[in-house]
Formats: C-alpha cells, sequence, structure tokens
C-alpha cells in the first residue's frame, strides 16, 4: 500500500515543480521587459544558487558544454585587466558572464520541467503578454500621420525579441504538426497579436531574426543552394538600397530610409564632420574600436587589451546624457571580443556559437519530431546570434536577446534531458 500511496503522489510532485519553474522562469521572462538587466541576472543568480544549495543541479554533459569556452574567455579577459580601472574590469566581466548564466537558467529550467510543450507554453504566453502591452501602446494613443521612426520607437517602445520568438514557434510548430496548445484559437490569436507587436517595433534587427529563425527551422542547413539564394537576395536587396537615399527621394526617418541606410550605416568608417559620426555611429565606432584594437603589441593582437579596456573614439560624443570619448561596450560584438580577448578570442566566441548550430544540426537529423524541432530552433538561434553580435553586440547583450539566449539554454537542456531518457531505455 505504500508504494501504491506513493506512485499516486509522483504526478503531483511533479506538477507541482512544473509549475514552481515554470512561474520563475514567466517571471523573469516578462520582468526583463520592465526591470533592468541587474534584476534579472540577480535573479537568474539566486535561481542557480538555490539549485546547487537543493543539491538538485547535477553536473550534466550539457552544462560543460556551456559554461567551458565562456570560462576560457573570461580567463583571456582576467590576463591583461591589470592595467585597467577594477570597476570597468569587472563590468566586463558581467557582460562576458551574459553568455554563460542566462543559458545555464534556461538549461536547467528544462531540465527541472521536462516538459517539451509546458516550455514552449510559457514563452509563447509571456510573448503575447509582452506583446499586447506593446501593441496597446498604439491602440491608446494612435501614431500622428508621417511620424518619424526614432520619434515611434522612442514613445511606443523598440518591441521585444519574445514577439520574434513568438511568430518562430507558432509559424514552425504548424509546420511541423506540433500542436503547442489544445486550442487553436489562442494559438492564431497568439500569432496576430505578437506578430503586430513585430511589425510595429520597426526593427530591422528583430524583423531579419525572425526571416532567420523560420527560414532555419524549415531547412536548416543542409540545402545550401536555398541558403545560398537567400543570401543572394539579402546582398542585392542592400546594394540596390545602399544609394538608395542618393537617388530615390526617400525621406529620412521613414523605415524605408533606414533599410536604404542600412549598410552605410554599419560599414566601419572613418568620419571627420559630428553629423555623419552621429548618423554613422556603428560604423564610426567599428573602425575607431578596431584602431584601439591595433593600438597594441603583439600580445595584445593574440589575447587581446584584457577586461577593462576602452575604445577610444577620438572624439567626444553625447551618448545619453553625458559626452564620452571613451567606450566600454561596441555595437559590434566582433570587434568588442577582439578587443578585450584579442584573435583567440574571436576564434573562440565563433566556435561557441558554431557549437550550438552542430548540435541543432545533430538534432535536426533525429525521427523524434520534437527533437527535430528542438534543433532547429536551435540552428536558427545560433545564425541569429552570428548575425546580431555584428549589429547589437549578440550574446553579450544583456536586455534585447535576453529571451533568445534562456531559450537556447532550454532547447540544449531539453536535448539532454532527452538523450538520458533515451540512455535509461536502453540499459533497461
Amino acid at each position: 500500500m505504500k508504494e501504491i500511496g506513493q506512485i499516486s503522489c509522483a504526478p503531483i510532485e511533479q506538477t507541482r515543480l512544473l509549475s514552481i519553474h515554470s512561474f520563475v522562469l514567466s517571471l523573469l521572462l516578462v520582468g526583463s521587459e520592465f526591470l533592468g538587466p541587474g534584476y534579472i541576472y540577480a535573479g537568474m543568480v539566486v535561481y542557480l544558487f538555490l539549485l546547487v544549495l537543493l543539491k538538485k543541479a547535477l553536473i550534466y554533459k550539457g552544462v560543460i558544454k556551456i559554461v567551458f569556452i565562456p570560462l576560457l574567455l573570461i580567463y583571456l579577459g582576467l590576463i591583461g585587466f591589470v592595467s585597467n580601472p577594477m570597476y570597468l574590469a569587472l563590468k566586463d566581466g558581467w557582460y562576458y558572464s551574459n553568455i554563460i548564466v542566462p543559458i545555464l537558467f534556461g538549461y536547467f529550467i528544462a531540465e527541472k520541467t521536462n516538459q517539451f510543450k509546458a516550455l514552449f507554453q510559457v514563452f509563447i504566453i509571456c510573448a503575447v503578454v509582452a506583446s499586447g502591452l506593446h501593441v496597446m501602446k498604439f491602440v491608446k494613443n494612435p501614431v500622428e500621420q508621417f511620424a518619424m521612426v526614432a520619434d515611434i520607437r522612442t514613445e511606443y517602445g523598440g518591441g521585444t525579441f519574445l514577439s520574434v520568438i513568438g511568430v518562430s514557434v507558432i509559424l514552425l510548430s504548424k509546420y511541423y504538426s506540433i500542436r503547442v496548445f489544445r486550442r487553436k484559437l489562442f494559438e492564431n490569436t497568439a500569432f496576430l497579436l505578437c506578430f503586430a507587436s513585430l511589425i510595429l517595433s520597426f526593427s530591422r534587427t528583430y524583423w531579419i531574426s525572425t526571416v532567420i529563425m523560420v527560414f532555419m527551422g524549415i531547412i536548416g542547413l543542409k540545402r545550401i543552394k536555398y541558403i545560398f539564394f537567400l543570401a543572394c537576395i539579402v546582398v542585392v536587396f542592400f546594394l540596390f538600397f545602399r544609394n538608395g537615399t542618393k537617388n530615390l527621394n526617400i525621406e529620412k526617418g521613414t523605415i524605408a530610409y533606414k533599410f536604404a541606410h542600412s549598410l552605410e550605416e554599419i560599414m566601419p568608417s572613418d568620419y571627420y564632420i559630428r553629423g555623419d559620426i552621429a548618423k554613422d555611429w556603428r560604423g564610426y565606432e567599428t573602425f575607431h574600436g578596431f584602431q584601439s584594437y591595433l593600438d597594441g603589441s603583439i600580445f595584445n593582437l593574440i589575447l587581446g587589451h584584457g577586461f577593462g579596456k576602452l575604445a577610444d573614439m577620438k572624439t567626444f560624443m553625447l551618448l545619453g546624457s553625458e559626452k564620452i570619448r571613451y567606450i566600454p561596450i561596441l555595437h559590434n560584438g566582433y570587434i568588442f571580443v577582439l578587443l578585450k580577448t584579442g584573435i583567440v578570442g574571436l576564434i573562440l566566441y565563433f566556435l561557441y556559437i558554431v557549437k550550438f548550430i552542430r548540435l541543432g544540426l545533430q538534432a535536426s537529423r533525429m525521427s523524434d519530431s520534437r527533437v527535430l524541432f528542438a534543433g532547429r530552433i536551435i540552428v536558427g538561434l545560433g545564425v541569429v546570434f552570428l548575425f546580431t553580435t555584428y549589429v547589437i553586440c549578440g550574446m553579450f547583450n544583456k536586455s534585447s536577446l535576453f529571451s533568445a539566449m534562456v531559450l537556447l539554454g532550454s532547447m540544449v537542456g531539453f536535448l539532454d534531458k532527452n538523450e538520458e531518457r533515451n540512455c535509461d531505455i536502453e540499459k533497461i
């Protein structure tokens, strides 16, 4: 009788644990839209610390995969930080830890919930909440006709990456015939709300990330000819619009102007006129960030200048509320890594992302639709990080890409848990 009682209590205990971990995930995902990254980071650290304290965080192979390369990067950053200010070095250490903590958080959330659909339900529900709040701002206060994109984003917000996840996951779940929710009405409503928020974000990064997620989710990396075709379309598109503001009568500040100006904005360039610097700040920032990297010894070129090294912009610019010449972090994450940890760090960072893509490709070969789906999501996220590292610092971005990092960790955790379960079945 005792054994029967224990068995009957097992589902209740599992449901309770699922509710607790799902609540924590929801709290931090939605909270990241309102609270500063420091509060969210602290929440994740507390969660992970409690798992260790309660001896619930076992060291799986996946954990080693997640922490090994980032720890090497942190070690490289610590080698050269001695001559740099301690506060700035600690700040860079925080940025670098961002490629560990959110992924580990997502990994253990997946390992503890152990429910494939429940994970995606939480992400989509959070996406609906965040997207709904974003769209509601437009409903309450309609946009004035011919309003500039910058003004719209300042007043209504720049959207959320959760909308990218919501749109991508729902589209791909339909493609793979995986029912995330029982009711189609809710699923379709969620998609429309997330899609509306995505469009109203006026974010080129989010739009391109959505295309990458869906495209990679459908074809993976096997059909190279399709990927090559897509790359050609993107290149031709941007080349056509590169001189669009000169050849066409496109009004500044519009979304058409932003697309037309995209390549020029991010291409490394040196400027002398302040108006040009402000207009193409990311390209200017990349140019002088790379110059700061080159301004060092052979040791610095190979292993970087260490944590705390600032990039010299050669002129004071108003960033936020103060004029700054030396900046600690760049939009271009590749130059950021190069400056702090050198060419070795850049190679390690690239291998880190490629490792996730390879993991996703391996899972994509499986017959289990859930494993295949998770694998394709990982591949899509990996390519998104390769792209976003160039424009918004990728994995080092503590706010915009937080949900993407957690989703990546969750999918890796699910695959590891699924592999462990299959091994147990084979032993039986």
